[in-house]
């Protein structure tokens, strides 16, 4: 069954936004479905916030020594906060199969919502022991964040910039939300100067 949400951004002057979800409110592959393809996953363009020049409070949400080269050795485990929406990234429904989906979740400190630093720029899954991964290496706008097996790949290979924003290398686009509720998907985006496109990491 599909849900249909409608999200209208009436004080920000912007458009209905209509699109569609799974009842667990994600994409993803399965071990056991080599044939989904979810390469070319999309769903409406990211999430457009306007801007308040005149607010800097942005600045709070970039800790001291947010780079990862930085930070790459800590065994410490933390959660990673989108700064519009509060919201964290989530391993869906905490499955561990390969291909399973990144989406937004309110913040409930579960193993689904743990990361800790890989090797050669990796974020790794606490509950699941696997990177996070661009969909098949492709760097398409739209591209889906997924789980996979740590394999050192450029798919997996993060820079968190000052700004805030998680920047893929190979792809050179960051992390992005497509939507605000619970469950709006992850996927890559040319870097724009959005809140949406802004994390913070928060350790537990």
């Amino acid at each position: 069954m599909k849900i249909i949400g409608v999200i209208l951004f009436a004080f920000l002057g912007l458009p209905v936004t209509t699109f569609a979800v799974d009842d667990e409110p994600s994409l993803r592959g399965s071990a056991n479905d080599m044939d989904s393809d979810n390469s070319n996953f999309q769903l409406t363009p990211p999430v457009e916030v306007e801007e308040d020049d005149d607010d800097e409070s942005s600045e709070e949400w970039i800790p001291d020594g947010f780079h990862h080269r930085d930070l790459q050795q800590s065994c410490s485990f933390f959660m990673i906060i989108n700064e519009y929406t509060g919201k964290a990234l989530d391993v869906s429904m905490g499955h561990c199969h390969d291909w399973n989906n990144i989406h937004l979740w309110e913040q409930n400190r579960t193993p689904a919502q743990l990361f800790r630093f890989g090797k050669n720029g990796a974020i790794i899954s606490v509950g699941c022991n696997k990177a996070l991964d661009i969909a098949y290496g492709h760097c398409n706008d739209g591209q889906n964040v997924q789980i996979y097996n740590e394999n050192g790949t450029g798919a997996q290979q993060f820079w968190f910039d000052s700004d805030g924003t998680i920047r893929n290398t190979m792809c050179n686009k960051a992390l992005d939300i497509f939507g605000t509720q619970n469950g709006a998907n992850i996927a890559i985006w040319p870097k724009r100067d959005s809140s949406a496109q802004r994390w913070r990491i928060q350790y537990v």
